[in-house]
């Protein structure tokens, strides 16, 4: 009974509430105004109606790849092929460039893969001259919110470019036949291709300074690989005597190629080529060679062959009577007169006959660095110095003793030297051996002193007028022309330039 009676006033006290709640100023009345805003019953507004939003796809330039056909590395001359893929979406106006030197080039192949993506594939053929770094470089255009908008994407590549180098190598010189080859090497990374190589040559002398040759050849079409070297041609010097007047020569050498591009030259070079030499050992061996061409004869004499014991008042002399003949080629002389003058007494002494013979190869040989040669007069012929006292003008023969040799021997040493490119001597050592006696009555002890000291008169004027006769131009001169034909007996020889004596040698220097 009470649960009943709750439920009622809860139901009742709920409709109240409801009642209530719908009309809280009082049930019909409209709310209250606010002050000082007049009341105007609101609108209806109406519901705003959605705008269409501007689509945005996603716009890409991809490059896939940019690459070379053969590999990133060839050789100066040969062609590579640059290849590239590009991906593009949602672009228009594509362009592709490549630098450097190439520019601007079509896109390539398209190929379509549908929902604005498609792909672009192209080619180009490049001859590089140098190592290059090839950069492609792709740019599109896209619109979004009413605006272009442009886009882009860069790839490289690098390729090495192999490049042949020539080098000069030293000419060789075959100095038989004065031929000079030119030769060039490939020190370079790639293949010279074959072509002509023309050369430029200037060869000049050193002593003294002049041009042997001058004047340029192209060589025929060569090939030369790495590392290898080549003859490019060979000139030959015309006169040989000019060419080895000099201990060396000076090859300047210049070369260039026509090939497809420029290549690293090797400039203009200057070779020095030093002449070689060799040796020739005068010993007793070829004195005597020598010794055979040296053939000849001396002869003194300087007296007019006057017979009698009168006395006379004229110089019993004669005049170049004297010679030395030596391969059929005479120089004749006067030999001076022999002088003695002690106390008033005045003796001169005149060379009557005296004869020796050159060519006996067991008078040469060569002693300390000298050639020795050693002339035996003949003796014991009876009055070889014919004796005049000279007095009051009067030539008189019969107070003067004539001289009779019992040995004239005379060594002369010539020091060997080096004239206008000839071998001579430079010097002369004569050390004459004398021995003599008086004739007849004057040949007394009471006479020695006299003798003596004319006999070392005679010594000084044999070794002074031999020494000078020994230096006089002719006789050097055809002593040289023997010493000439001897040695080219032996040698083919252009030019000599030392000549060296030691002990029992000697040795000559000289250019073949």
């Amino acid at each position: 009974m009470r649960r009943g009676r709750f439920f009622l006033g809860l139901l009742v006290l709920v409709g109240i509430i409801v009642i209530l709640g719908g009309a809280p100023f009082g049930y019909g009345d409209p709310p209250p105004k606010p002050r000082g805003v007049p009341f105007r019953p609101t609108a209806p507004q109406p519901t705003p109606t959605p705008q269409p939003q501007p689509h945005l796809e996603i716009a890409r330039v991809d490059i896939q790849y940019f690459r070379t056909t053969t590999g990133r590395s060839i050789a100066l001359g040969e062609y590579e092929t640059l290849r590239w893929r590009i991906e593009c979406k949602n672009v228009r106006d594509i362009g592709v460039e490549i630098t450097p030197d190439v520019g601007r080039v079509p896109p390539g192949t398209r190929t379509d893969l549908g929902n604005g993506r498609f792909l672009l594939e192209g080619t180009r053929r490049v001859r590089p001259a140098r190592t290059t770094t090839y950069i492609l470089h792709v740019t599109g255009r896209v619109e979004a919110f009413g605006r272009t908008k442009s886009i882009e994407d860069t790839e490289s590549i690098r390729i090495i470019v192999r490049r042949p180098k020539l080098e000069l190598r030293p000419p060789v010189v075959d100095q038989s036949n004065l031929k000079i080859k030119f030769i060039a090497a490939n020190t370079g990374e790639a293949d010279f291709l074959p072509g002509p190589i023309e050369v430029y040559y200037h060869i000049v002398g050193t002593a003294p300074v002049q041009t042997l040759l001058e004047d340029t050849f192209t060589s025929p079409r060569v090939g030369i690989k790495v590392g290898e070297e080549v003859e490019l041609g060979e000139v030959t010097l015309p006169d040989r005597q000019r060419a080895l007047s000099g201990d060396s020569i000076n090859i300047i050498v210049e070369i260039g190629a026509s090939y497809v591009f420029p290549l690293e030259g090797s400039g203009r070079r200057t070779f020095t080529h030093y002449w070689e030499t060799k040796t020739l050992t005068i010993n007793e061996f070829l004195v005597d060679t020598l010794a055979g061409l040296l053939v000849g004869s001396i002869r003194l004499n300087n007296y007019n062959g006057h017979e009698g014991t009168d006395i006379i008042f004229h110089k019993p002399i004669k005049k170049n009577d004297s010679y030395v003949e030596i391969g059929g080629t005479r120089m004749v002389f006067t030999p001076p007169v022999i002088e003695y003058h002690s106390g008033g007494y005045d003796y001169y002494g005149f060379l009557n006959d005296i004869n020796a013979t050159i060519g006996d190869r067991t008078l040469f040989s060569v002693v300390d660095g000298k050639i020795k040669v050693t002339l035996r007069f003949e003796t014991g012929g009876g009055n070889e110095i014919r004796g005049w006292e000279s007095t009051w003008g009067g030539w008189n023969d019969l107070t003067a003793p004539d001289v009779n040799f019992k040995q004239l021997e005379v060594a002369a040493f010539l020091t060997p030297a080096l004239r206008n490119g000839r071998v001579t001597y430079s010097g002369v050592e004569v050390s004459p051996g004398v021995s003599m006696s008086f004739v007849g009555a004057y040949d007394t002890w009471l006479m020695e002193s006299v003798r003596s000291n004319i006999e070392n008169e005679v010594r000084n004027q044999i070794r002074d007028g031999l020494s000078s006769i020994l230096m006089r131009d002719d006789i050097r001169h055809r002593i040289e022309d023997a010493i000439d034909e001897a040695l080219h007996r032996l040698r083919h020889i252009t030019r000599i330039k030392e000549v060296i004596g030691e002990g029992n040698e000697i040795r000559i220097v000289y250019l073949e």
